[in-house]
């Protein structure tokens, strides 16, 4: 009886035992709870303050989440001094707890949900080149001042960022892009900046352009930046670049794009949307050298104006005051032309085309059928709002102009406010025996020659 009544009692003893045990625990994992979230919870607000102290203000509704290894930052609102803003619905992380305690942030994970961007439109800042590369088409790359740039971006270590349904706009006359989606990871430090893109869609507001799959790898410090296999996408044009800048006082590029793709259809460029319907170009490209010399080389075909182009290549020199072409080859169902010589920045052209069994026809409205091969010389005048000034000299020979045969044909001709004078020596011979010396004046749509010929046998 006695051993039955102890039995009872230790029974009972263990009960309670266990009973405030598990009291206890849970008081204290409560404890620990609450201390946990508050103090994580602080924790975050304080890094976020430090991160953006230097840079602007941020606010948010709350801080939620486990808060054991992620915690989610809901209507969150970033403003820079610079005048840009940042305002996300959502912004869930994923991070190491330790590093957190110690006031550090490790983040493992960033997923960001309705991004909104706006950057503040700004003034054209001075150029700090030297005032002879101020007339190059490329002097912009002077302005761009990668330390300002680098203090800006405010510093991080993702393994992983995705920005889902994002927007961003860049000032009231800059561009704009709804439906962002894409993946990123990189660090940034006081000093150096790297990032792998992956997956990058949007739509382009107002262009109609839907920006798709753009992925590749960038590095930036205070003195270059590296873009590596970069694929710039959209839905009928691409380009695959990598790119290399440095600054200093006379800026350097260096592009080199491996292939490419580019509709002008989709793009809709306004000065060229008629003639360029259902056109596109693609091939390669090089680009090499500063705002004083960028030399420029191309290897390219495409459909425009309807002209199949089985060739379309070129090697230029960007001068700071003129484009000097070494070599300009156009190909299209046998016929041939090239250009060499340079156009100047205040619209001078001037150099020589060689061309072999053109087709007039193939170029123009006209129905006549030409097959002409020779060369045409050129210098002209083209200052936009004035009349054409200048000279040509063409040269044809063994040609046909629709039923007629040419053996040869110089015309040499003056142009001033838009008349043309044709001088001496321009003749035409369409036979051995048979030549014509021209003279005359072609002013608007009203053509005056005069044909003077000597003992010619037209029966040849």
């Amino acid at each position: 009886m006695e051993d039955k009544k102890k039995k009872k009692k230790s029974r009972k003893h263990h009960f309670f035992l266990w009973f405030f045990s598990a009291v206890t625990l849970l008081l204290l994992l409560l404890i620990l709870s609450y201390w946990k979230t508050n103090f994580v919870s602080k924790t975050v607000e304080k890094y976020l303050n430090r991160t953006f102290a230097a840079h602007g203000t941020i606010s948010y509704r709350e801080i939620g989440g486990n808060l054991i290894n992620e915690f989610i930052i809901r209507d969150a609102e970033v403003n820079l001094n610079n005048g840009d803003s940042l305002r996300a619905k959502q912004i869930r992380l994923n991070y190491n707890l330790l590093p957190l305690i110690l006031g550090d942030l490790d983040v493992q994970s960033l997923l960001v949900d309705s991004l909104v961007l706006n950057f503040k439109s700004r003034e054209s800042g001075k150029n700090t080149a030297k005032s002879s590369a101020s007339s190059s088409p490329f002097s912009f790359i002077n302005k761009i001042d990668l330390q300002k740039i680098l203090q800006n971006i405010p510093e991080f270590n993702l393994k992983k960022l995705q920005i889902n349904n994002g927007s961003v706009s860049f000032g009231r006359d800059g561009p704009s892009f709804s439906k962002i989606y894409f993946g990123i990871s990189g660090k940034k430090s006081s000093q150096y900046f790297n990032a792998d893109i992956s997956n990058l869609s949007a739509y382009w507001i107002g262009k109609n352009i839907i920006i798709a799959d753009t992925r590749g790898s960038m590095e930036a410090d205070k003195d270059s930046i590296l873009l590596r296999d970069f694929r710039i996408k959209t839905g009928k044009s691409f380009a695959d670049v990598n790119l290399r800048y440095l600054s200093g006082d006379i800026a350097k590029l260096q592009a080199d794009v491996a292939k490419f793709r580019f509709d002008f259809d989709e793009w809709g460029i306004p000065a060229f949307k008629k003639q360029y319907k259902s056109g596109y170009i693609s091939g390669a490209l090089a680009l090499q050298g500063d705002t004083l010399l960028m030399k420029l080389k191309g290897k390219t075909m495409g459909r425009l104006s309807g002209i199949e182009l089985s060739e379309f290549n070129f090697d230029a020199d960007v001068e700071t005051q003129k484009i000097r072409f070494n070599a300009l080859d156009l190909r299209t169902d046998r016929q041939e032309a090239s250009f060499e010589g340079y156009y100047g920045f205040n619209k001078e052209l001037k150099g020589r085309i060689d061309f072999d069994n053109i087709n007039i026809k193939t170029f123009t409205d006209k129905s006549i059928e030409t097959a002409l091969h020779g060369r045409l010389n050129l210098a002209l005048d083209l200052k936009k709002g004035e009349k054409i000034n200048g000279s040509v000299d063409l040269n044809i020979n063994r040609s046909r102009l629709a039923a007629l045969k040419i053996d040869s044909l110089h015309f040499a001709a003056l142009l001033a406010n838009d008349a043309y004078s044709i001088i001496e020596p321009s003749f035409m011979k369409v036979a051995p025996g048979s030549r014509f010396i021209v003279s005359g004046s072609i002013v608007d749509t009203t053509i005056s020659l005069n044909l003077e010929t000597k003992n010619n046998d037209l029966s040849a």
